[in-house]
């Protein structure tokens, strides 16, 4: 069933962020809009400075003037030696070097002229070729042939008796003078000052203050300037910095805070406008009866819809009806509770006490109740036959699986009355010819020749194998002679899981001395079995297992109808498999075909047969941990080919030590071949760590082994695809493992060495003491376990190479390391505490305390 979804819910999730969108939305346009406000502010503000240093620029050309008076002056009336001018106007005028003027050139009539030592710091230049420029009490811009842009100012020099004696020349630097490109500046109070000349739109100056970024928003005005210079027009660009200041944002913070109010107000409004007037009449519609309800229109379709499967729902219930009734047959309908749901009239006729009683197991014989549980757990192709001696009837009952309405399992029970068939076939069995009439001579010599065969068999076999072998012999030859008319449905894979079990089992072999190559497919077709399919099967296992090749296997297939098996034997020297084989596949219509190399080829027809359903899941972690299981190798590779994710660990100790680097194990599988209380251990070990009892654990175990009380799903058979599957399929419906669902009890401890002895003891002790170790034979392979400990405390109940322990202190420099016995090349880094084997509890009480008060506690420090 697909998984409900909420309209209302969807759509408020729609409107709800078509407002965020409308929020987010505002926000930008208005720190846009304050942003815009502020800068245009600062560009009024900047265009009224623009005038404040216009006046100042005026004012600094006006002392300039001034200045040129005052030279002027003592020029003329000065008393000084001729060409001593300079030295007289530099000895006693302050105003020189404080002045506006940056330098200035004297031109005297009648003799050589007179250059101020500072024209060098501006320009290079001959400044007599710049004279013929000048006019007389104004100022001129010139560029000199250096790139010098300078303004010019020339002034009469007049004795008192008005006769001409010269001129006197005064130069400003524009591109080079700091005085006045600072006055502009702060007069400006912006952050770049510039002037232009307007008509080739020169660069003549500029200034801007330390750590001014031009292009880090910034207001930048531009405006044409009154200044006294002959034949120039000055265009003056002020830029200002603008951040984002406090004031913008909190005004910013304010409307946004205004429009949130709103917007929320607005939503709630909207919400409750919804609800009001759309999803309350539709929560209000399946609370009237159908032919009630209110008809809206964008509804219509859909009840309308509803009221014709009302009406094609009662039409098919009257129709059930009628059949029920009319099949002559006894049927019931239960529901996962086994509570009788539906019953017809020919099953009240032979149980008319259900109505007294809860469940079908109440009224129905005990005989029946495993194949009704087999049902309601899933079972395909369930029946048995129900003899009623009060009526003097016999019922063949079929039983079949399905899902109800509510996605529970139901099962439907369907009982044919078989008398009067029962009473023909026992009449019919009463003319059958006796199976004594077979060449009694062929059985002697085939019977002989087998017991030849077992007579010269080797001494070394296993317990009770030559007892079972003549069982299965016996067994074989009756399930020849008599015809048994039982049959059950079962799977491929099912029928030969139970069977391999039962042969490995009745001749005392273990697992791996037969393997089954069964994919799945065909494994999980489920046919009728009965005597002779089984004996069929024993002799195929018997067979295989006989055969003096080392290829001791069985090939499954099932495809259109047939069951193909292929197996090798020594059909040639044993006469009694070809006998049995010919009389067996008599009666199941079969038959078989010999292959070279020893192989036969065997095909038994099935006319009904259906398919088991049951698929894993994709990203299935399976981990295999192969202890001494006799034939690892084959596990791996069957799990391969169901496409699971395989992490393999050679045992249960190297599985706690890696298993911390897997985020989750889906299902594991433990072998086992004779040591089973490793198996066991491990179970204990992970029910106690993950504190719960239904684990996804698989125990694949060599032989039959008795388990104990762990819930854990077992597998003692033969090992094929199919068998791994249907246990991984049963694994998946438990939790699956996580590892970092463990809680780690402080720093781990790994001891390495020593004997197997000292070992247990070793680890019964800290055991006691609530200390999980692991142990490692040696450090040889530390980079695969100190990755996942990389903090643990190592116990060395023996001398390790040297060099070993440094490479494991260089790498892991958070271990620690301790020894219980001195060497003479022992590390620095390896602290020595010094215990006697056998070791005993109190000197495994002060180890541990030793570890955790002195060298923990050194790494806590």
């Amino acid at each position: 069933m697909k998984e409900a979804i909420s309209l209302q819910k969807t759509a408020f999730y729609r409107i709800l962020l078509l407002f965020v969108l409308v929020f987010v939305l505002i926000g930008f346009v208005s720190i846009l809009a304050i942003e815009g406000v502020t800068r245009h502010a600062e560009k009024s503000n900047l265009l009224v400075r623009s005038h404040v240093v216009e006046q100042g620029l005026n004012s600094y050309l006006t002392r300039a003037e001034y200045e040129m008076g005052y030279i002027s002056q003592d020029l003329v009336l000065g008393d000084y030696q001729p060409g001593h001018e300079l030295d007289m106007l530099f000895s006693h005028h302050e105003v020189l070097f404080f002045g506006g003027l940056d330098f200035f050139y004297i031109n005297w009539e009648k003799r050589k002229g007179a250059t101020d030592p500072r024209a060098r710091v501006y320009t290079q230049s001959n400044l007599s070729e710049l004279l013929v420029h000048g006019k007389i009490n104004r100022w001129v811009k010139v560029v000199t042939t250096d790139d010098a842009i300078l303004l010019m100012y020339k002034k009469k020099l007049l004795s008192k008796s008005r006769e001409l004696l010269g001129y006197l020349y005064g130069f400003i630097s524009l591109n080079n003078n700091l005085t006045l490109a600072s006055e502009l500046l702060g007069g400006a109070k912006a952050d770049l000052v510039s002037l232009y000349d307007s008509e080739t739109g020169a660069l003549l100056l500029q200034e801007s203050l330390v750590g001014f970024d031009p292009t880090d928003s910034v207001v930048s005005v531009m405006s044409d300037i009154e200044a006294p210079v002959y034949g120039s027009q000055f265009r003056l660009s002020l830029s200002k910095h603008v951040p984002i200041s406090d004031s913008i944002l909190s005004a910013w913070i304010k409307v946004l805070a205004f429009v949130l109010l709103v917007l929320v107000g607005l939503y709630g409004f909207l919400v409750f406008l919804v609800k009001r007037l759309v999803f309350s009449p539709i929560s209000m519609i399946a609370q009237f009866p159908e032919n009630d309800q209110t008809i809206y229109t964008e509804l219509q379709p859909i009840q309308t819809k509803s009221l014709q499967y009302r009406g094609l729902l009662t039409a098919k219930e009257s129709r059930f009806q009628l059949l029920l009734e009319a099949t002559h047959t006894a049927i019931i309908f239960c529901n996962e509770m086994a509570e009788v749901e539906e019953i017809n009239h020919d099953a009240i006729r032979l149980f008319p006490q259900y109505q007294n009683t809860r469940t079908i197991f109440d009224f129905m014989p005990i005989s029946c109740h495993k194949a009704i549980q087999e049902v309601l757990k899933g079972g395909v192709g369930i029946a048995f036959e129900l003899t009623l001696s009060q009526l003097n009837k016999i019922y063949y009952w079929r039983a079949h699986a399905f899902i109800n309405e509510n996605g529970f399992r139901s099962i439907v029970l369907v009982g044919r009355d078989t008398t009067l068939e029962k009473r023909l076939s026992w009449q019919l069995e009463q003319l059958k010819p006796s199976p004594l009439d077979l060449n009694q001579k062929l059985e002697v010599e085939v019977l002989i020749s087998e017991m030849t065969q077992l007579a010269q068999l080797p001494r070394h076999l296993p317990v009770g194998y030559l007892q079972g072998w003549l069982g299965l012999v016996v067994e074989t030859l009756e399930g020849i002679q008599i015809s048994d008319k039982v049959t059950e449905q079962m799977s491929v894979g099912q029928l030969l899981s139970q069977e391999s079990h039962y042969i490995l089992h009745k001749l005392g072999l273990t697992a791996s001395s037969l393997q089954i190559d069964c994919p799945v497919e065909s494994g999980a077709v489920v046919v009728t079995v009965n005597r002779h399919v089984k004996s069929l099967l024993h002799l195929v296992f018997m067979m295989a297992i006989s055969n003096t090749s080392q290829d001791k296997s069985i090939n499954i297939r099932f495809q259109t109808g047939v069951l193909e098996i292929v197996v090798n034997n020594d059909m040639v020297s044993r006469p009694f498999f070809q006998w049995v084989s010919m009389a067996v596949l008599k009666s199941l219509s079969g038959q078989y075909h010999k292959l070279r190399d020893h192989g036969l080829r065997i095909h038994v027809p099935f006319e009904l047969y259906a398919k088991e359903n049951g698929a894993l899941s994709s990203g299935l972690v399976v981990a295999w941990v192969i202890n001494d299981y006799p034939d690892p190798e084959r596990v791996k590779q069957s799990l391969l080919r169901l496409g699971v994710q395989l992490k393999v660990f050679l045992s249960g100790e190297d599985f706690f030590i890696q298993a911390a680097s897997v985020e989750r194990f889906d299902s594991i599988i433990i072998g086992c071949g004779q040591a089973l209380e490793e198996q066991l251990s491990m179970v204990a070990e992970l029910e106690s760590q993950y504190n719960r009892s239904q684990l996804p654990l698989i125990c694949l175990n060599a032989q039959a082994v008795e388990l104990g009380d762990y819930d854990v799903i077992s597998i003692t058979s033969s090992v094929f695809d199919y068998a791994l599957h249907q246990a991984l399929l049963k694994t998946t419906q438990r939790n699956a493992i996580v590892p970092a669902d463990v809680e780690l009890q402080g720093v781990s401890w790994l001891v390495v060495g020593g004997s197997r002895v000292a070992k247990a003891i070793l680890f019964a002790e800290l055991e006691q003491r609530s200390v999980s170790a692991q142990w490692l034979e040696d450090l040889s392979e530390y980079d695969s376990v100190l990755p996942y400990h990389s903090d643990a405390v190592i116990i060395l109940l023996e001398p390790q190479a040297s060099s070993v322990l440094m490479r494991v202190q260089n790498h892991y420099p958070q271990v620690r390391c301790l020894t219980v016995q001195d060497w003479l090349e022992r590390p620095q880094h390896v602290v020595l505490f010094e215990m006697s084997f056998p070791y005993t509890g109190e000197q495994i009480s002060a180890l541990k305390e030793f570890i955790q008060c002195q060298l923990l506690g050194e790494i806590d420090e």
